[in-house]
């Protein structure tokens, strides 16, 4: 699968308006950290092998935006089946926001780069690769580190 540069840009526009709408006093610091990796935050893959989800380029921001929708109509859906809501709003989409935020890279270097090998394309489904040059993290942990390091305040 492939999504069209107007595909791209259009979930990303809907991607700065989930922002907008939901959060509240990390929106400006938020921004920042997406108007930094912008270029990055756009067209990353959400995976780097294909039989994953969303290995292609802008599948980042597609798959996040998906994850957001859902979370938010699981929640609604689980209140009005009687479960008990111990969260805001705000902080179920802030964390569908930046669940995979770490496979972005570091705010400077992607973490996927394309993979040139072709037999590795062919015979593996690697789209792409791990960027060598980045520190080895875990994605929750370099989500976390990025974030912390834009000032990105974060609760339990």
């Amino acid at each position: 699968m492939s999504l069209s540069a107007e595909q791209i840009q259009k979930n990303y526009e809907k991607h700065l308006k989930i922002v907008d709408t939901y959060i509240g006093d990390r929106k400006d610091s938020v921004k920042k950290l997406i108007s930094h990796m912008e270029e990055t935050y756009v067209m990353a893959p959400a995976s780097g092998k294909s039989w994953h989800h969303n290995a292609f380029a802008g599948g980042y921001v597609d798959h996040v935006n998906r994850v957001v929708e859902y979370a938010v109509k699981q929640s609604r859906l689980y209140e009005e089946m009687g479960g008990s809501i111990d969260y805001t709003e705000e902080e179920l989409v802030f964390a569908a926001l930046f669940h995979d935020l770490g496979k972005l890279g570091d705010g400077d270097s992607p973490n996927y780069i394309p993979q040139t090998d072709k037999w590795r394309q062919d015979k593996l489904q690697e789209m792409y690769t791990p960027n060598g040059d980045l520190t080895f993290m875990l994605v929750p942990d370099r989500s976390l580190f990025t974030l912390q390091e834009y000032g990105i305040k974060t609760t339990e």
